[in-house]
């Protein structure tokens, strides 16, 4: 993810793992779902795709924010590297908030460089002083360091993605494997850490797949390429906002099919946000209720 800036983010969020051990947390059992949980013999509800596909979005404001606030500091002629620490993306009121900077001893975030954006146009950033910061990003940026420390851990890729989702009186981070090779991509390895409000208490770890999973989209010795995903690596009974904001992310991707190893159902989606639903033992679409 993240274009030619993503060499720069993973940096910038390695340079926060290299501190301090991650907090020990229980991770959240395998196979519990945000979304509401049913039957097996049902699939998920419309309100349940509909939670998914919005935080799904938001995944990918940030995401084109964050693209757009690195953009704007590696065209910068001069800029002072001992700033560079952290970066996060941070959306207030009907704004967009791209920050760098760095935690000193006490867990404070000092800003070095800030951009803006409005928030219904998340990739038209612009320098902003940092006296017109509105308000403190500590919180948000511990989040950031530990988070990313965790998935580092985990995987041990430098290639990070570090989403804050900060909504509903909510503070999470999610964590997605960046990739950075042309037609080659990277699903799963991701995460969902939700936090105390002051950004310094893991309360939830959840892991939102098996594994990583590598995408080959190159085409092959006869000029053929793949038309579509499909994925089983699963720890709950359908799609994810992290996949579904890869998708509408690359449209080139064109569909992702995910279904469970035993499920009846499978959801394919698409990166205009449709979803459909297919009865494996029917062999049909259903529309979700």
């Amino acid at each position: 993810m993240r274009s030619h800036s993503r060499w720069l983010l993973a940096l910038l969020c390695l340079c926060g793992c290299s501190r301090t051990s991650p907090p020990s947390v229980k991770p959240r059992e395998e196979g519990a779902s945000t979304t509401a949980a049913r039957s097996p013999d049902a699939p998920l509800s419309k309100a349940a795709l509909d939670a998914v596909r919005k935080r799904a979005m938001y995944i990918v404001d940030a995401e084109r924010a964050a693209i757009g606030a690195t953009d704007l500091l590696l065209a910068m002629e001069e800029r002072d590297e001992s700033k560079l620490e952290f970066f996060l993306t941070v959306p207030r009121g009907d704004t967009w908030y791209g920050l760098f900077g760095k935690l000193d001893d006490q867990g404070t975030f000092v800003p070095g460089y800030a951009f803006r954006s409005p928030r219904a146009v998340p990739e038209k950033m612009e320098p902003m002083p940092l006296s017109a910061l509105p308000a403190d990003f500590s919180a948000e940026a511990r989040a950031v360091r530990t988070a990313t420390q965790r998935a580092y851990a985990t995987h041990g890729r430098r290639q990070l993605n570090p989403v804050v989702y900060a909504e509903e009186g909510a503070l999470s981070v999610y964590v997605l494997q960046g990739f950075n090779e042309r037609g080659l991509y990277v699903l799963g390895g991701d995460f969902r850490f939700d936090f105390s409000r002051d950004g310094r208490k893991v309360l939830e770890e959840v892991a939102l797949h098996k594994s990583i999973i590598p995408v080959d989209l190159r085409e092959d010795s006869e000029g053929q390429r793949p038309e579509a995903i499909v994925h089983s690596h699963v720890l709950f009974p359908g799609p994810v906002e992290t996949e579904w904001a890869l998708l509408m992310l690359y449209p080139e991707l064109n569909a992702l099919y995910v279904t469970g190893l035993d499920s009846r159902w499978m959801y394919a989606m698409h990166p205009d946000g449709r979803v459909r639903i297919i009865d494996a033992k029917r062999e049909k679409a259903v529309d979700p209720e």
